[in-house]
């Protein structure tokens, strides 16, 4: 019988650095954070105050700091508990109904919990607002923040319904304009609240608009209609809504007329922007950018407004410089919803690709707009840049190659000129000036009689030089044929499968063979010294490559240009001259 002996100290050094495990993880830092659901509010409205921690804080908060200028109505705590892919993550809401309890601005001061501290928060508290209406036990308001506002800007329209009563099946009418068009935009949900009514406590919906008057004039804000039951009891022991005692009630709001101001006339067919504030803001790809010839960089720009919408925002006007091709990208609008009602910015990316080295300016860009809050016309600036435009990283091996050749022949066609014209000099000597004297002319004629001979002797020399020379280019001339066919093999391909990415990689090897002597390093290069057909077509393949959206490209009209020159055989420059011509006016010069 084999007896089984346990390894008790194994178990406990075990246990003990599991538990060593769980004291060495690293607590999660707790983030405390305050928000309030109204700002601005009145002396006798309620607000909701939450304070949300996010970590692994505990405690409850400390709410003496709120005694002195608020009121705690009420209060409530909840908890959430996350597992997400092996880690945890716990978040504590503390929400409490605070109403003010004098007017100003009042602070809701830093709250502890536990170690940590929330932000502190500013309110504006207004004076109670006065109501005809107090006595009932449901009642209507609608508000505007103006009546007096400029065409296109924004009014906000705000609708409450007070009640001290229990309501049933109820629902408000929205928002309707006469006299005159206009956009209305909801914001928000709507917020409910209490107040305090000649010592009543009263229950108050809220729902607030933003308004765009579209024509200047006149125009009137239609009544809002509630419609709803009132639950005056119930019957008998259940409560519920089926068995209880109700009554119809409708209420109208007073209609308001609103004075729309039309476009200053001083500011002509300038762009209208009436707002109460607007900014104008850069982004680089690189920080700082770097420019370098035919490289793209992308340059962000982002117009905002507060209290107009998006698509009210113009198209940012940029004057580039002739060196610079530039792309636009398709804008991105986007609407957001504050306290103040809707701000909307414009983002536009721009692809800048350089044509020539050296110090460039980026010109300033202006915009002008109109201040709702001071009445007067205003200038927005994005000052001028002043940068400098790298040249290209490297040059084409093969434009280098095919400029040595070119000059080893100019060399060689150099020299034979200069042996040709010795030559006639030669003929036209007698033959007593031919053959003097010169035994008995000492050791200058021997000099310049073994000087003669070696000038011959390196004639023949750089003869033999250019021959080879020659047999060199013929070879470099089989080899670009061959290179011509491929590329151009490559580029009728993509440009027949409407392929962007390919038909700029094959156009540029194109030029290489094609146009050595204008060292193509870009298709901004091309579009340089080629057609303005060429040119054209260039700017739409750009615009496609730099394009976040890459929208279809058609090939063929960029092919119908390079076609003519698929028969064409490279290598020999008088046929380059006469076959590119039409489609690189320069080369001809």
């Amino acid at each position: 019988m084999v007896e089984k002996r346990y390894n008790y100290r194994y178990y406990f050094y075990s246990l003990l650095l599991l538990a060593a495990c769980f004291v060495a993880m690293p607590v999660m830092a707790a983030t405390l954070t305050a928000t309030v659901d109204r700002n601005p509010v009145n002396v006798d409205e309620s607000f909701q105050l939450t304070l949300t921690i996010a970590g692994g804080s505990s405690g409850e908060p400390d709410l003496g700091v709120l005694e002195k200028d608020f009121e705690i109505l009420s209060r409530s705590q909840s908890s959430s508990f996350q597992m997400i892919n092996g880690r945890t993550s716990r978040q504590t809401r503390f929400i409490f109904t605070l109403m003010p309890k004098t007017v100003g601005t009042l602070e809701i001061p830093p709250i502890r919990v536990g170690a940590d501290s929330s932000q502190g928060i500013r309110m504006t508290v207004r004076p109670a607002k006065a109501s005809s209406q107090n006595n009932s036990d449901i009642w209507l308001d609608v508000d505007v923040d103006t009546k007096d506002v400029y065409v296109q800007a924004q009014m906000l329209v705000t609708v409450r319904l007070y009640r001290t009563v229990s309501l049933a099946n109820a629902s408000l009418s929205e928002p309707r304009i006469t006299g005159g068009d206009a956009v209305i935009e909801k914001l928000g949900d709507d917020s409910e609240y209490d107040v305090q009514r000649n010592g009543v406590q009263t229950r108050v919906v809220e729902r607030r608009y933003a308004v765009f008057p579209q024509h200047s004039g006149r125009l009137t804000l239609e009544p809002v209609v509630f419609k709803g039951q009132i639950v005056v009891g119930s019957s008998g022991f259940f409560s519920s809504p089926l068995l209880q005692n109700t009554r119809s009630k409708r209420l109208r709001s007073k209609s308001i007329t609103v004075n729309v101001r039309a476009k200053p006339a001083a500011l002509g067919n300038n762009a209208w922007l009436p707002a109460r504030k607007v900014t104008l803001t850069e982004k680089w790809q690189q920080n700082p950018p770097t420019f370098k010839v035919g490289e793209a960089i992308t340059r962000t720009l982002t117009l905002s407004a507060d209290g107009l919408m998006a698509a009210q925002l113009p198209k940012i006007g940029i004057d580039m410089p002739a060196e610079l091709k530039h792309y636009s990208d398709q804008a991105v609008l986007n609407n957001q919803q504050t306290v103040s009602g809707i701000s909307g910015s414009r983002q536009q990316k721009i692809a800048i690709i350089p044509t020539h080295a050296g110090a460039l300016e980026l010109p300033e860009i202006r915009l002008e707009w109109w201040n709702t809050q001071t009445g007067r016309s205003e200038i927005l600036r994005l000052p001028s840049r002043q940068i400098q435009v790298l040249a290209a990283d490297n040059t084409s091996p093969l434009n280098n190659i095919t400029a040595a050749a070119q000059g080893d022949v100019d060399a060689a066609q150099g020299a034979d000129k200069s042996a040709n014209l010795a030559a006639v000099d030669s003929d036209r000597m007698t033959g007593t000036e031919r053959f003097p004297n010169i035994l008995h002319a000492g050791f200058w004629p021997w000099l310049s009689l073994g000087l003669i001979f070696g000038w011959l002797a390196t004639v023949l020399l750089m003869r033999r030089q250019a021959s080879s020379t020659d047999k060199d280019v013929m070879a470099g001339q089989s080899e670009l044929k061959a290179r011509g066919r491929e590329v151009l093999g490559r580029l009728k391909q993509a440009c027949q499968q409407n392929d962007p990415v390919a038909a700029k990689t094959a156009l540029l090897a194109w030029a290489g063979v094609y146009l050595p002597e204008h060292k193509i390093m870009s298709l901004a290069d091309i579009a340089r010294v080629g057609s303005a057909e060429l040119a054209a077509q260039i700017d739409q393949l750009n615009a496609v490559l730099y394009s976040k959206d890459h929208p279809h490209w058609d090939g063929q009209a960029l092919w119908s240009l390079i076609a003519p020159v698929h028969r064409h055989k490279p290598g020999n420059s008088k046929n380059d001259k006469r076959m590119l011509a039409e489609l690189y006016p320069d080369i001809s010069k």
